[in-house]
């Protein structure tokens, strides 16, 4: 489990995904509006928008690394 805050991102996994399997379930603690792709508009902003991209690559980065990390 981990917490997200404004301006994160998650769910990306399906939208890179062949199968576009699912690995994440979000429950708010508060209020909050959410921006919603599909994977046909999320791979447009990943070639247009360099920091688009890196941004998910930070995520992706991010979450990896507290995996290996927590897991050992």
């Amino acid at each position: 489990m981990e917490t997200i805050h404004e301006h994160d991102v998650f769910g990306e996994g399906a939208l890179v995904q062949l199968d576009h399997t699912r690995f994440t379930t979000a429950m708010a603690k508060t209020d909050y509006q959410l921006a919603e792709l599909n994977r046909e508009r999320f791979l447009f902003l990943l070639q247009e928008i360099p920091l688009f991209a890196l941004k998910i690559v930070r995520s992706l980065s991010s979450r990896l690394h507290n995996l290996l990390f927590y897991n050992n």
